[in-house]
């Protein structure tokens, strides 16, 4: 090959390469399955201060390893949202204010006797019931599970809507705004709660999640 011709197209597959790579590198909310880290909830003045998910937060949730919670949006405007756990059988009987006896298979709460004439029978329920509750599986010391929920959601911008049970009288929607930096993914939710007599002002949600 002419050795010109061979200099002149060296340029193009440098800035070709360039541009794939460029493509390559560019985080969307589709695609993939965000892991969340952290969920803030914030005060209820941000309502009207015009500044969603930002200044004073009433609590914050980590999640980790243990308890986790994941986002997977896909092109065909779907939402599903998997919270997963696996807690060790000391920590679940801990909840219930209890301590495990019997090498671990029941969880025993000594302030159940009180009301059931000290009756340790009414005090004692098995690991696998208490993980049930949980609607997880008890096996060797450890309480797993999951549940998933698919929403349906759309965007405009970097406004965002997901609508829980679309197309059904028990429609749900929330309304926040979302941004991609560096592989993370902020979304700032205003969740609403619905009653049988009507709805609240809502709550705003700051979720902090990666791929």
């Amino acid at each position: 090959m002419n050795k010109k011709l061979i200099a002149l197209m060296m340029p193009l597959v440098f800035f070709a390469c360039e541009g794939e790579d460029d493509v390559d590198d560019v985080v969307t909310l589709t695609g993939g399955t965000w892991l969340v880290s952290s969920i803030v909830e914030y005060d209820q003045s941000g309502l009207d201060e015009g500044e969603p998910c930002s200044g004073t937060f009433v609590q914050e949730e980590v999640w980790s390893e243990e308890s986790s919670l994941a986002l997977a949006f896909t092109e065909d405007g779907e939402v599903t949202v998997t919270y997963s756990f696996s807690l060790n059988g000391e920590s679940i009987c801990t909840s219930w204010d209890g301590v495990l006896i019997n090498d671990g298979a029941d969880c025993f709460d000594e302030n159940m006797l009180q009301y059931n004439d000290n009756d340790t029978s009414d005090a004692t329920v098995s690991m696998d019931t208490l993980c049930g509750w949980w609607d997880g599986q008890y096996s060797n010391g450890i309480c797993s599970g999951s549940e998933s929920d698919v929403s349906n959601y759309s965007t405009d911008g970097d406004l965002i809507t997901i609508t829980t049970y679309a197309g059904t009288d028990s429609a749900e929607v929330d309304n926040g705004v979302f941004s991609i930096t560096d592989n993370v993914l902020s979304l700032c939710l205003l969740e609403i709660e619905y009653y049988d007599d009507g709805q609240d002002n809502g709550t705003y949600y700051g979720y902090t999640a990666e791929k």
